[in-house]
């Protein structure tokens, strides 16, 4: 099963200007967001500090400067919540 995974607007332009390697390291994190959903283990995932249901997309396993909306530089790049 591929889960849905929908790019904030506000990050496409965010992501059109980051290094290609780093665009790279992003699609592939999010192509295993696709194919694993809420079951994406650390270390390419990991819970937000101090935020109940909210995790962090971690692109190279946690490798890459780029974590997603919780930690800079990006605003709006990778979170989701596992609340309904």
């Amino acid at each position: 099963m591929f889960w849905e995974v929908v790019v904030h607007p506000g990050a496409v332009d965010e992501l059109a200007k980051l290094p290609a390697n780093e665009r790279t390291a992003i699609d592939n994190a999010l192509d295993k967001l696709r194919e694993r959903g809420t079951d994406l283990p650390f270390p390419h995932t990991s819970a937000v500090v101090d935020a109940d249901h909210l995790w962090k997309l971690r692109p190279r396993g946690g490798d890459s400067p780029w974590r997603g909306p919780c930690s800079p530089p990006s605003p709006t790049l990778g979170c989701w919540s596992n609340s309904y």
